[in-house]
């Protein structure tokens, strides 16, 4: 087995010493991290899971330090909620949306997140 906190090349990849599934505790796992540091776009990830329920983290990352929005929307355009509005740093965030959170139940069907910064959106 390789000695991964002695190697010499930086590895795209991050070692982690287990994962907890169901209360058990089970050897190591292996995730591929994104390296945004060099990106010079707003990027906007796919939330997981994708289907959620009743919660989902949405990944995303800025070039340059803005006033954000975060929200949900109906296909039809209305929005659900809004999860964050605010100013941030750059850098890769992370918000979690969690239905139990709202005050009305959130229907099963397909919704969409945008992502908004001055004159960027991305949805």
């Amino acid at each position: 087995m390789t000695d991964h906190s002695k190697m010499s090349v930086e590895s795209p990849f991050r070692y982690c010493e287990g994962a907890i599934v169901n209360g058990k505790q089970f050897g190591r796992i292996v995730t591929i991290e994104d390296d945004y540091s060099s990106s010079s776009k707003f990027i906007l990830e796919h939330n997981y899971p994708n289907p959620f329920n009743p919660s989902t983290s949405i990944g995303y990352y800025l070039p340059d330090p803005g006033k954000i929005k975060i929200s949900v929307y109906y296909v039809q355009g209305q929005e659900v909620v809004k999860l964050y509005e605010d100013w941030q740093q750059a850098g890769y965030h992370e918000i979690n949306f969690n239905t139990k959170d709202l005050s009305s139940p959130l229907a099963s069907g397909t919704y969409f997140i945008q992502l908004a910064c001055g004159t960027y959106h991305e949805t």
